[in-house]
């Protein structure tokens, strides 16, 4: 069983603890969005692609409810410093894939939300034109 991201006012999550004490839960603050990244990293390579997630109230909240036609993909620039910290996460976990999670608020700050280890990808590239099969590829077929 899973639920999509869902806006708690204070007093309906406190009054839901209860009910999921023994669920995997995680309860943080909104934070309002201009737009979502995802950053996929495999090896030392970052694709990042920017969703506009805010242009459709069905993706407003989480962009996993899927309105592609009006919710634009498109590859996006990463900010150097945190491609840095991406590239140092990926080093101290010892992980060599991982799809990143981000919001960029309207004042421009970038907010880390989560880090999947085994995170999708095909709707990404087919919709950016990030070429992330290719470099999965290139790393099974690599001699590291």
């Amino acid at each position: 069983m899973a639920l999509f991201t869902t806006r708690l006012a204070r007093r309906e999550a406190e009054d839901l603890a209860e009910a999921v004490a023994h669920a995997p839960v995680l309860l943080q603050p909104y934070t309002e969005k201009a737009y979502e990244l995802r950053v996929t990293a495999v090896n030392d390579q970052l694709f990042a692609c920017r969703i506009d997630s805010q242009n459709t109230s069905r993706t407003k909240t989480d962009w996993r409810r899927y309105d592609l036609a009006n919710t634009p993909h498109a590859a996006w620039g990463l900010d150097e410093s945190v491609s840095r910290q991406l590239q140092k996460f990926m080093t101290l976990a010892g992980l060599r894939y991982a799809a990143f999670d981000f919001i960029v608020t309207p004042s421009g700050e970038t907010v880390f939300v989560e880090v999947n280890p085994a995170g999708q990808f095909g709707w990404i590239e087919e919709l950016s034109g990030l070429p992330i099969s290719a470099a999965i590829a290139d790393w099974l077929l690599s001699s590291e």
